[in-house]
């Protein structure tokens, strides 16, 4: 425990309000403690605080403790526990969650690999803006890693994390180009002109999910047609198919009911492998 006699005044007092409860003076001084901020650096301690907050909903904290978790930084990593934290944090639209929490889930990292689930998450950290899942998003899209593979738009993320300053997405941009008809090129570089982040989470029914949503039903046997995350007559009569077959009742449209149980029988379909 770091000794706090003596401490500036500003410190004294936030500390007196994350000890009354305080979520937000409770994440400011684990920052304080991350950092080394008018304090003694000590990650221990910056956890404890960070975890006080994240049981309040502090999505910053949440983020900084699954962060933790997820590096081992002041704690044995466990990446079970980085995905529990993480995750409302990714839930509540936290971009480095959500990039963080796609890592996981594609790797497998404390449970089964999800490639198409951990896709997903890229997609929402990408498309507000998180070069590195963007970079993550174009290799994937350019490999058919968890989504079916689809050069041009690989291209478009690909060049917008390479615009941003991604150190590794200017090869891999490269490659992917010289696969592209003329046509192709040109979409995609009108898709790179165009494109804008978005603010915080797009919901469950936001492109990354429609096209996790087009890519399970196709894994599960219902067509859904290309995986491209526009939710067209071709989805919803795939979605009335796999409703049908499963069982289920309810219109053919996407809700978080339906993408969690699409989830499921993707991952009990790849464990019968």
């Amino acid at each position: 425990m770091s000794v706090f006699r003596d401490e500036p005044a500003p410190v004294a007092e936030e500390r007196a309000q994350a000890r009354a409860g305080d979520a937000e003076s409770q994440y400011r001084l684990g920052m304080r403690y991350n950092g080394g901020l008018e304090v003694e650096q000590d990650y221990a301690e910056s956890n404890r605080w960070f975890e006080r907050a994240s049981r309040q909903g502090h999505v910053e904290a949440q983020y900084m403790l699954g962060s933790a978790y997820y590096a081992g930084r002041g704690v044995t990593q466990d990446m079970a526990k980085a995905e529990a934290w993480l995750r409302p944090a990714a839930e509540a639209g936290h971009d480095r969650a959500q990039y963080l929490l796609g890592s996981i889930y594609l790797n497998g990292w404390g449970g089964e690999k999800e490639p198409a689930w951990g896709v997903r998450w890229f997609g929402k950290a990408a498309a507000q803006g998180n070069t590195e899942a963007q970079f993550s998003l174009g290799v994937a899209l350019a490999a058919g890693i968890g989504l079916d593979r689809d050069d041009a738009e690989a291209w478009t993320w690909l060049t917008l994390a390479r615009r941003a300053g991604h150190p590794g997405a200017e090869p891999v941009e490269r490659k992917v180009a010289e696969r592209l008809s003329a046509g192709a090129r040109a979409r995609a570089a009108t898709a790179v002109r165009n494109w804008k982040p978005v603010a915080g989470d797009g919901g469950h029914a936001d492109r990354p999910t429609v096209r996790f949503v087009q890519y399970a039903l196709g894994r599960l046997g219902h067509r859904a047609g290309a995986s491209d995350g526009i939710e067209g007559g071709r989805t919803r009569a795939a979605i009335a198919d796999y409703r049908r077959a499963a069982g289920l009742a309810g219109a053919a449209e996407i809700t978080p009911q339906l993408v969690e149980r699409l989830r499921a029988d993707l991952l009990a379909k790849a464990g019968k492998k």
